[in-house]
């Protein structure tokens, strides 16, 4: 029985991400969405499925804003290799807890957004507010 893959409108593609890609990038190029990562691997989908990447040593370098997470579109080359993060429409980013002031990425071209806490006795104000 053959997989029923996602399209890419259906993943979210649309006019904002098809205009960042040259007509040799759509013929060469795979675009796809993250939905996961882990340390320095990506899982990803696409209309073929299910891809899993590593970052490019190179993109270690990057400033965290510059580096993919949730949302994000990718363009892959021919062998599943990373080329380029595409540009976003949003990107949802807080505080990481603790002393440090480093910036943590939650998600990227998200269109609406709810947060849900619990309001039980682990209910901490300061959790909710460094999302707002």
């Amino acid at each position: 029985m053959p997989e029923n893959h996602p399209s890419l409108p259906e993943l979210g593609w649309g006019h904002f991400f098809q205009q960042q890609l040259s007509l040799e990038e759509w013929e060469t190029t795979t675009p796809v969405r993250v939905f996961a990562l882990n340390r320095h691997l990506v899982d990803g989908v696409g209309e073929g499925g299910h891809q899993q990447f590593a970052l490019p040593h190179a993109w270690l370098r990057y400033k965290v804003e510059e580096l993919p997470t949730v949302g994000d579109w990718v363009l892959l080359d021919s062998e599943g290799l990373p080329l380029r993060l595409l540009e976003r429409t949003s990107l949802f980013k807080r505080m990481a807890s603790g002393r440090d002031t480093r910036v943590q990425l939650m998600a990227a071209n998200v269109d609406t957004l709810f947060i849900v806490t619990s309001c039980n006795q682990e209910f901490s104000l300061s959790r909710l507010e460094r999302y707002l």
